[in-house]
């Protein structure tokens, strides 16, 4: 039990300190919330784009950016499912929670930035057209979405039955959360090869969708130093850095701050962070051969936009991020990597915070140079931009508001996954037949491939996208409801096998420790 307390320690132990940092992070949200209200209401002259000028600012590169983190957290968690990587399973949870939080936030800034989010959505959703990179982005992203939702919910639906019992006071809010889930062998063995295809179909999506993003600069010409067919793995290699070194971070913070040193121990951050160096460096490769090539005869526009960070006006940002949030961190983990007396998690995490700020600042400078160098002259000169303080509060208050999400979430459901609580109780003796489960499925499977066909035999006309993505969350509700509408035959065999008196345990006592 004592192990239990351990684990669920923000929810039945959160402290002074939790209380104050929670009531900090909601004054946070609630003035972030106030400017991303002042942005709808009194529009984008808010912000400090301009038509003639940069029309794209920070908040596009805080939702490539937050895009990016999303992207590694449910690597993480898919990686350590299907490679059986058991010794980092306690970060797999906190990596999934990430990943949920992330896309909410990204759209929210996508949102903002549009300024017109109501007819945005109605556009793209109703009335896009397929070859439009828009439409591309806003179905995988509503793909990873849900699918990630789903994962995340099956993964820990048995821990949320086992705080039922842990804690009593919240008995009826974890038992409606977990939805009859008993914890029998039979369950167990379903939920784990649900989740085993699950993470197995994840994996591709989630590199489609930052290929999708970078898809959607390198396709428009007009603008130079966006034009160019390696944007996409250019994309996801930044969503890997940026996602992983967030993960490092959000990780030594929660060992810190609950004393979790057993359960993230400093094996993860050894690997994590010899990990985190490979991934910079194959950046830092990317990034010279991208400048190499710019500076090598190239168009009049190109070689203007890399000149521009290499030796002009956004030369002292560019190379402060390379070198500090870049060049440095890799040289830290690098050595650290190849040395046998231990790690310093606090440098680990330090170094994996200036990659993660060096990412967001890269991205803002693959946003706004761009856009000064453009390949027919302007009307007037180029208006400098300058973000607003509203734009800053828009964009840098998402960190806020998901940290504060993030610690709500912390006292409701558990990071890691729980030892069972040794409860029992007597199993149900109705039957369901396997034919009426087979049937559900079957439908589903059905009713969702058709919407997709429709949608895509219709793409040229309106509500296609609709269409796909309503096929879509049908299929997504396929491996929940393989798991919700269980076949118990199987199990009340085994039940009847060990006890002729047709009574057993439903609560078993959960994995051993």
């Amino acid at each position: 039990m004592q192990t239990l307390q351990t684990r669920v320690r923000p929810i039945v132990e959160p402290g002074l300190a939790s209380g104050v940092v929670t009531f900090l992070l909601a004054g946070g949200t609630v003035y972030w919330l106030r400017h991303c209200i002042r942005i709808l209401t009194e529009g984008l002259g808010t912000l400090g784009i301009d038509t003639y000028g940069a029309t794209w600012g920070i908040l596009v590169a805080n939702t490539v950016h937050i895009v990016g983190i999303s992207h590694v957290g449910i690597a993480i968690s898919a990686a350590v499912r299907v490679l059986r990587l058991d010794a980092y399973r306690n970060i797999a949870r906190t990596a999934e929670i990430v990943t949920l939080l992330a896309l909410g936030l990204a759209v929210v800034n996508l949102m903002l930035h549009v300024g017109r989010p109501v007819r945005f959505l109605t556009n793209v959703y109703l009335y896009g057209r397929w070859h439009s990179p828009m439409v591309w982005s806003m179905t995988v992203f509503t793909l990873y979405f849900l699918a990630s939702s789903a994962y995340l919910y099956l993964s820990m639906r048995r821990d949320l039955s086992v705080m039922a019992e842990a804690a009593p006071r919240f008995r009826g809010f974890y038992r409606a959360l977990s939805l009859g889930y008993r914890d029998t062998p039979g369950e167990r063995e379903r939920h784990e090869r649900t989740l085993f295809w699950l993470a197995l179909a994840l994996l591709p999506i989630m590199i489609s969708v930052h290929s999708v993003y970078g898809l959607l600069f390198g396709m428009i010409s007009a603008r130079a130093g966006w034009y160019n067919p390696l944007q996409a793995p250019y994309f996801v290699l930044g969503a890997v850095v940026s996602g992983f070194s967030a993960i490092v971070a959000i990780a030594a913070l929660l060992r810190r701050a609950y004393g979790w040193r057993t359960l993230l121990p400093d094996r993860l951050f050894r690997v994590f962070g010899i990990f985190l160096a490979f991934v910079v460096f194959l950046y830092l490769y990317f990034m010279l051969s991208e400048h190499l090539t710019a500076q090598y005869l190239p168009p009049t526009a190109e070689q203007g936009v890399s000149s521009s960070l290499l030796t002009g006006r956004f030369s002292a940002v560019f190379w402060a991020t390379t070198v500090a949030g870049l060049v440095l961190p890799f040289l830290f983990l690098f050595v650290q990597g190849v040395r046998r007396n231990g790690v310093h998690v606090g440098g680990t995490a330090a170094a994996a915070l200036l990659v993660n700020v060096g990412l967001w600042i890269k991205r803002s400078l693959l946003v706004v140079p761009s856009q000064y160098h453009p390949h027919l002259a302007p009307a007037r000169p180029p208006v400098p931009y300058v973000p607003t303080h509203t734009e800053w509060v828009a964009a840098l208050g998402s960190y806020v508001a998901a940290a504060f999400a993030f610690v709500l979430l912390l006292r409701l459901v558990p990071l890691f996954e729980l030892p069972g609580t040794g409860r029992t109780t007597p199993t149900e003796t109705k039957r369901r037949r396997p034919a009426a489960r087979q049937a559900v499925l079957l439908l589903t499977l059905a009713a969702g491939a058709t919407m997709i066909l429709w949608g895509v035999m219709t793409r040229d006309g309106d509500f296609a996208p609709l269409k796909w993505l309503l096929g879509i969350t049908l299929l997504v509700a396929l491996p929940v409801e393989s798991c919700l509408i269980g076949d118990r035959r199987e199990e009340e065999v085994r039940a009847e096998a060990a006890d002729p008196g047709g009574v057993r345990p439903a609560g078993g006592s959960g994995r051993d420790e």
